[in-house]
């Protein structure tokens, strides 16, 4: 009776070199989870930010549709007109950009070139709008710290803190617009 005593009182304990080797490993495995939560971390600001971006922007675009609509002349050339997307009755009536951005997909792209002195200026009815348009967007501006440019249909800012009066044409993602 007293051996089967022994036995259930006597418990596993793990040698030294077997705990010893489970500390150091969670504690060199400590910085690869934070590597990994970190760039998930990072991705996930990235499209927060993307998406704030785009919402700004879907505000800003409302505004300066109702004021080209309101006070641009008839005569005005708007630009090129672009049919709409036809959508089907059973479709929902909202139409949501979503953040695209990866970290793992996309590269950091350079600073985008100089605007260039534009071969003809802005209209002088846009020119109008881009004056009045500008408070708000320096308002936000000042609130949001993203920077907005407004361009007319020939692609010259009309509106914005910089680079009034000069051409974005050139850049690939304004030609595309255009």
């Amino acid at each position: 009776m007293t051996d089967a005593l022994a036995n259930t009182s006597r418990k596993w304990r793990p040698s030294l070199s077997l705990v010893v080797f489970l500390v150091l490993t969670s504690v060199l495995s400590l910085p690869l989870f934070s590597l990994y939560f970190l760039k998930v971390y990072q991705n996930e600001l990235i499209q927060q930010t993307e998406a704030e971006l785009i919402a700004q922007s879907a505000a800003l675009s409302a505004i300066f549709h109702r004021e080209v609509e309101t006070s641009i002349p008839q005569g005005v050339a708007l630009g090129t007109k672009v049919s709409p997307v036809a959508r089907t009755a059973s479709e929902e009536p909202y139409q949501p950009i979503w953040p695209a951005l990866e970290l793992a997909n996309e590269s950091v792209l350079p600073p985008r070139p100089r605007a260039r002195t534009p071969s003809a200026p802005a209209d002088p009815a846009f020119a109008a709008l881009g004056a009045r348009m500008t408070p708000d967007l320096v308002a936000t501006q000042n609130v949001t710290l993203a920077g907005f440019r407004l361009l007319d249909q020939n692609g010259v800012v009309i509106a914005g803190r910089e680079e009034v009066g000069m051409s974005l044409a050139d850049l690939e993602e304004v030609s595309e617009a255009l």
